[in-house]
């Protein structure tokens, strides 16, 4: 065997001197676009919306703007889309409030619900996810913003559009629903032993699996509740070529396509299918609220960074880590990209904690501050808060592709090319906790 020859010292010298500056230019526009291109925000109070213009330009005419979070325990980032949303609702005419929560609760409970600050205080309590509906830090937003806005001829209406369903409306409607929309349309499949032994009594089963842990949904592998995931999926598919096309538009169609959807998301719930198979869902169910239920208002969608973001599935530096997204497949190949703005969160260092866990007296996580060559450290160290418009970046510089390090899918740096991700960015210097609601909003 030949022996390999060292390769001198000057060889690697010269190679990182070639690299190493063109690695490095890509970086340093978007550092000096920073520059000038932040857009700071003197306070997160509700008190003043002065700040805000900035943002509004860069929404321009958009439809629909999705807020993200990098985890569900960012009490700062809470009350941070609490002022965006005051200012779309106020400033910008935007009338409702999408959250990524129960599809079918949210959205048809919603319009079964009395408008009154009790009724409302209760069915967010009941129906939306206690990450948000029991912190404090959302506090002001659910029990007493959108309430009052009831008193005003533009009330901020609330929707849903996530595939797991949980809440006390759908516990108790949704079944019925279903039942309802098979019987009234003369489905044949309707009035068999198989259904009423079966489908609607599995109904009953599927949902609660969200709450459910990986060890009792890995002991279901054992049985034969992987042939009943079929088995179920396969009904509705056969009820969808019975239902005709005027009833397909209906919110309880669209919530039997969640629970398929959400059937098909068990049967995969280890792999990253099924996160593919619930973004895709809570896609759809977006678009059929803003092309079928609400055509005419302006949305905004609360949700975490990961569902949000656009071309995730190619757009990180570790092909391992790519995944699809809700705004993804919301955007894709459609004229809703260029009605979007898809704003995500970052933050430079500090805790997080969700109010569920705040409420058990655990500690919360503590966040590391992000390096030197990383996005949060190229904002000045004496900004607390600000809005970053990636857009008009890549306006300026159409061919920008470059990987850089940016917190924002949890509170991991992670190199991708974010401005493919993310229309804009909101920065915070400083995260807080979730805390748990303080009395006065129960």
């Amino acid at each position: 065997m030949p022996k390999s020859r060292a390769v001198p010292f000057s060889f690697y010298a010269f190679f990182l001197l070639l690299v190493l500056p063109f690695s490095g230019n890509g970086q340093n526009k978007l550092k000096k676009y920073l520059k000038t291109g932040t857009n700071p925000i003197a306070t997160l109070s509700l008190d003043s919306l002065n700040g805000l213009h900035s943002l509004q330009k860069a929404i321009g005419n958009a439809r629909i703007v999705m807020l993200g979070e990098q985890a569900h325990g960012d009490g700062t980032t809470f009350l941070a889309k609490t002022k965006l949303i005051k200012y779309l609702h106020e400033q910008m005419g935007f009338t409702m409030l999408a959250f990524e929560s129960d599809f079918f609760a949210l959205t048809e409970g919603w319009e079964n619900t009395d408008k009154n600050p009790e009724s409302i205080g209760h069915f967010f309590k009941e129906n939306l996810y206690p990450i948000w509906a029991y912190s404090e830090e959302c506090g002001t937003l659910l029990y007493e913003y959108i309430p009052a806005s009831y008193k005003t001829d533009r009330p901020l209406k609330i929707a849903g559009v996530d595939n797991q369903l949980h809440g006390k409306y759908t516990t108790d409607s949704l079944k019925q629903s279903i039942n309802h929309l098979l019987s009234s349309n003369g489905v044949a499949y309707s009035h068999s032993d198989d259904y009423r032994s079966f489908f609607l009594p599995f109904i009953d089963q599927l949902w609660p699996l969200n709450f459910k842990t990986t060890s009792y949904l890995d002991s279901l592998v054992k049985t034969d509740f992987t042939k009943q995931l079929e088995k179920f999926q396969a009904a509705v598919e056969a009820i969808n070529q019975e239902l005709p096309v005027e009833s397909q538009t209906s919110v309880s169609f669209i919530a039997l396509q969640n629970l398929k959807q959400f059937a098909g998301e068990m049967y995969h719930y280890s792999s990253k299918v099924s996160h593919n198979v619930r973004d895709k869902q809570m896609a759809k169910n977006l678009q059929w609220l803003v092309q079928e239920k609400y055509p005419t208002e302006k949305i905004i969608v609360w949700a975490a960074n990961t569902h949000i973001m656009k071309k995730g599935e190619s757009s990180f530096k570790n092909p391992a880590l790519n995944l699809a997204s809700m705004g993804g497949y919301f955007t894709q190949g459609s004229t809703l990209e260029k009605q979007t703005y898809i704003l995500g969160f970052t933050s430079q260092f500090g805790q997080t904690q969700t109010a569920l866990k705040a409420a058990q007296g655990m500690s919360p996580t503590l966040l590391k501050k992000s390096k030197r060559y990383q996005f949060e450290n190229w904002i000045h160290k004496d900004v607390e808060y600000a809005f970053v418009d990636l857009r008009a970046f890549k306006a300026k510089y159409p061919a920008f592709q470059r990987f850089f390090k940016l917190k924002a899918r949890g509170h991991s740096s992670i190199a991708a090319r974010w401005t493919e991700m993310f229309d804009g960015i909101f920065y915070i210097k400083e995260m807080q906790p979730s805390h748990f609601l303080k009395p006065k909003h129960f």
